[in-house]
C-alpha cells in the first residue's frame, strides 16, 4: 500500500508541469461557467426588473354624470415617454372637431398621472357617431430607462357599452 502511495506521489513529482497544467485548465474553465451562468443570471434579472419597471399606460372611456371623457393613465411605477395615440376611426367630439386631431404626441406621463381629454355629452357623443361602435387603434410609448424599450397597446373601446352607463352618486 505505502509502495503504491509512494509511486504515486512520485508520478506527479516527476510530472508537475503536466498536472498543474491540467488543474489551470479545469479552474480556467469553472471560471468560464461561472461567468456565463452569472451572465445569464443577470440578463433574467434584468429582464425582470424591466417588466416590473416599466409604463404601462391604460386609455377608457370615463362618464361623469351627463359628459364622457377619453382618459389616459399610467398605471406603472416609472414615467411613459413620447406617448403616441393613434385612432383608426374619425371620432367627432364637441364643437365637430376631430379625437385625432385633439390628441397629439403627449411628451410624458407620469407615474400614476390620469390625464382626461373632454369629448362631449354623453347623449351628444353616441349620436354624432352613431355609426361607429368601437374606438380602435394603437397607443405606443417608451420607458425613459432605455430607448430599446417600446411598449404598444391596442386600443378598442366599445362606445355602445357607455350608452348604457348610468351613473350612481352617493
Amino acid at each position: 500500500m505505502w509502495q503504491t502511495i509512494n509511486q504515486v506521489i512520485g508520478w506527479f513529482n516527476n510530472n508537475q508541469g503536466f498536472v498543474i497544467a491540467i488543474l489551470t485548465t479545469l479552474y480556467v474553465l469553472t471560471t468560464i461557467g461561472l461567468w456565463l451562468a452569472m451572465r445569464h443570471s443577470n440578463k433574467l434579472t434584468k429582464e425582470s426588473m424591466m417588466r416590473f419597471y416599466r409604463p404601462f399606460i391604460t386609455i377608457d372611456l370615463q362618464p361623469d354624470k351627463d359628459l364622457l371623457y377619453l382618459r389616459l393613465k399610467n398605471t406603472g411605477v416609472i414615467p411613459a415617454v413620447d406617448v403616441l395615440v393613434q385612432f383608426e376611426e374619425q371620432i367627432r367630439i364637441y364643437n365637430n372637431n376631430m379625437l385625432n386631431e385633439t390628441i397629439r404626441n403627449l411628451t410624458i406621463v407620469g407615474p400614476g398621472q390620469e390625464i382626461k381629454f373632454f369629448l362631449d355629452k354623453k347623449n351628444s357623443f353616441i349620436k354624432r357617431n352613431n355609426e361607429i361602435q368601437f374606438i380602435t387603434g394603437k397607443l405606443s410609448y417608451k420607458s425613459p430607462l432605455s430607448n430599446t424599450y417600446e411598449y404598444e397597446e391596442k386600443i378598442h373601446i366599445n362606445i355602445k357599452l357607455y350608452n348604457e352607463v348610468i351613473i350612481i352618486r352617493g
